[in-house]
């Protein structure tokens, strides 16, 4: 929870887009406080800390109870640009109580917790022949691949997938995260993230897409919002 003048920090990290390791932007990366949708004038400073990886300040402004905040970073890498969202976090000045003790997973809108061991079902029509199947979640839309929240990809035959990105870099581990397919002409896949994994991914609202490649065609027969509810207890071991 955050409050009005809260001093805040924010790590995040910059990748070459080719190899996906951490790499230095060229020159100092922007970053820009976003209240309510809207850019504010509060300053970030940004520093850099060891190779690709950064520290944005801000001190936040007067805020009010539902305000949402964000921190949006801009940078350029290897000649190109990008920007997105590193931090969000909204004022409550009473935590809500939530009754449901239970993942869910509903047309266009899936729901876990942080820190669990994830399996999602879904049926996205059939698929059969598919040479790729992608499952990515992101801050927003038009951010690129290498600045998922989490991106799993699954090969046909299997070669190279599994689990890519994770909070904006490169997986360390790619089989913690998996896609599996058990019925091709239903389009029932399963998707598998690891506790180890989930465990160190931010709580808040993104966006989700289930992409396929068959025949040389890409279509995108499922997509919505993702949640991830914040743990309360953090070990998982």
């Amino acid at each position: 929870m955050i409050k009005s003048a809260q001093s805040v920090t924010v790590d995040f990290t910059t990748v070459s887009p080719v190899t996906g390791a951490a790499t230095d932007a060229t020159g100092t990366p922007v970053g820009t406080l976003v209240v309510n949708g809207t850019d504010n004038g509060a300053s970030v400073t940004v520093t850099n800390k060891a190779t690709g990886v950064y520290k944005a300040a801000v001190t936040l402004p007067s805020l009010d109870a539902g305000d949402v905040v964000q921190l949006r970073i801009a940078a350029t890498v290897a000649g190109i640009d990008g920007a997105g969202v590193v931090w969000v976090e909204s004022i409550d000045e009473t935590p809500s109580v939530s009754t449901s003790t239970t993942d869910s997973t509903t047309a266009g809108a899936i729901t876990r917790m942080r820190g669990n061991s994830w399996s999602i079902s879904l049926t996205i029509g059939t698929i059969t022949g598919y040479t790729s199947l992608w499952f990515t979640a992101k801050w927003d839309r038009d951010d690129p691949d290498i600045s998922s929240v989490i991106q799993i990809k699954l090969n046909s035959p299997s070669a190279s997938d599994g689990l890519l990105y994770v909070n904006g870099a490169a997986a360390s581990d790619s089989t913690k995260g998996s896609i599996t397919v058990s019925d091709a002409s239903t389009g029932a896949i399963i998707i598998a993230v690891d506790e180890t994994v989930t465990d160190d991914m931010p709580a808040g609202a993104f966006y989700y897409d289930v992409q396929v490649l068959n025949s040389g065609t890409v279509t995108t027969p499922d997509s919505g919002t993702f949640t991830i509810t914040a743990d309360v207890t953090r070990s998982i071991a």
